[in-house]
């Protein structure tokens, strides 16, 4: 929702913003911040994951805070890396284009970016520019509520986080995490 109005300024900042629902968009358009659009609370498509890559070098999922946002955020997130991975057009094209940006931006819970943007317009700029690399934010959840003393919790961490790792296209990076 939104791509036809954001589409510019998605371009123009490099950077689109995902939300969940068309209010979070509207919002953050009347509030100045035109780089957003919705997926409606359903899972991203690869169609619409593919457009965004060729508007912007840079992903920011800012889903609720609820479990169903954070859910939405990871298959959104699933869904940009491999359309990420796979490319678009011919190999010359994929060859010039730089990997996907994609980062997750972590709302107080309980809010939603509507109600973010409209309690503190300035935290929206704020927040977005704090929105965690995917695996940091995912290493980040996974681990919350884990002792990693413990060899199961840490075996556990590790089956969730590393298909995500594998996934990572730079070596350096992939290293880092690994």
């Amino acid at each position: 929702f939104g791509i036809d109005l954001a589409r510019n300024a998605i371009r123009e900042a490099k950077q689109a913003i995902i939300v969940e629902g068309y209010m979070d968009a509207i919002g953050a358009h009347q509030a100045g911040y035109a780089n957003v659009v919705a997926s409606m609370g359903t899972a991203l498509t690869d169609r619409q994951a593919t457009m965004l890559q060729r508007l912007a070098s840079r992903v920011v999922l800012a889903m609720d805070s609820d479990e169903a946002g954070s859910a939405a955020n990871l298959r959104g997130v699933q869904v940009v890396a491999a359309a990420t991975a796979r490319g678009t057009g011919t190999n010359s094209d994929r060859a010039r284009r730089q990997p996907l940006d994609i980062r997750v931006l972590a709302l107080p819970q309980g809010k939603d970016p509507d109600e973010l943007i409209r309690a503190d317009p300035e935290a929206w700029p704020r927040a977005v520019e704090a929105a965690k690399p995917v695996v940091d934010h995912l290493l980040a959840v996974t681990s919350a509520g884990l002792d990693l003393a413990q060899p199961l919790a840490r075996s556990q961490l590790v089956t969730e986080v590393l298909p995500v790792i594998g996934e990572v296209e730079d070596p350096v990076l992939q290293a880092h995490y690994l």
